[in-house]
């Protein structure tokens, strides 16, 4: 009978430890699906989020990446001029012109765009000198090797690329200026007006000659000339008038934006 009775309890023991097993099994199951439906609701949410992101990040590019059509200005080449001045450090100074050989100007909506002009350097101009010996002179020595080696380097180049304006007609310009090969950043303020199918512009900005290896009668490079001393510094100046001759595509200059993805 006792052996009996251990024998039952046994068995219910083991019902009891089955149970119990089947349960800690089932609460198992229960929080393992607990925690794949919830993964599962993280990575719907995810890849909800990464859908709508690179929809933002295309339409933001598309947006960034719209061209609009701006008007291209074709200089006037015969009403558009660049104007220099040089001097001695002691006495005397030379002034002249010199013509462009083209010019394009691009205008927006918002104002002036982009510049480039091409000087046609084998057309220097003395206008100081009385003297036509003299000015033949004075022109051969610009064109040579000691200044701006024009049968090398026939022409030089005037680049805007930038325009901010101040007031009205008035505008801070800044882009490069090319000399015998040599390219330098340049600044100066315009004046521009546009009207119809018109652009009328005129502007002035000081180079250092010796930047562009123009050195003759240098004080930093010849300190003991004396007299014959050339200041480094030249004076520029320019005007001119434009027709408009096409329509251009312009990238909007709306940034673009990238939205970074969420991985």
């Amino acid at each position: 009978m006792k052996q009996l009775c251990i024998s039952a309890w046994i068995v219910s023991m083991m019902f009891l430890s089955v149970g119990q097993t089947f349960a800690k099994g089932d609460k198992k199951d229960s929080q393992v699906q607990a925690t794949t439906e919830k993964a599962g609701a993280t990575k719907t949410k995810t890849e909800s989020a990464k859908t709508e992101t690179k929809a933002k990040t295309q339409s933001a590019t598309k947006a960034a990446e719209t061209e609009t059509t701006h008007v291209e200005y074709a200089f006037d080449l015969s009403q558009s001029k660049l104007y220099w001045e040089g001097s001695k450090v002691i006495g005397g100074a030379h002034n002249g012109h010199v013509n462009l050989k083209e010019g394009h100007l691009v205008w927006g909506a918002s104002g002036p765009l982009s510049a480039h002009v091409v000087v046609d350097m084998q057309t220097i101009v003395n206008l100081d000198l009385k003297s036509d010996e003299k000015k033949k002179d004075l022109v051969g020595h610009l064109k040579d090797e000691d200044f701006f080696y024009v049968s090398k380097f026939p022409t030089s180049t005037l680049k805007a690329e930038s325009f901010k304006q101040k007031s009205g007609s008035t505008y801070e310009v800044t882009g490069n200026m090319t000399i015998r090969g040599i390219t330098k950043p340049v600044a100066y303020v315009a004046e521009l007006t546009q009207s119809g199918e018109m652009v009328k512009g005129k502007g002035a900005f000081t180079i250092d000659r010796t930047e562009f290896n123009v050195k003759y009668n240098s004080k930093r490079f010849f300190p003991d000339i004396g007299d014959k001393i050339i200041k480094d510094e030249v004076k520029l100046s320019f005007e001119f008038v434009a027709a408009a001759s096409k329509k251009v595509s312009h990238k909007s200059s709306t940034p673009k934006v990238e939205i970074a993805s969420q991985e």
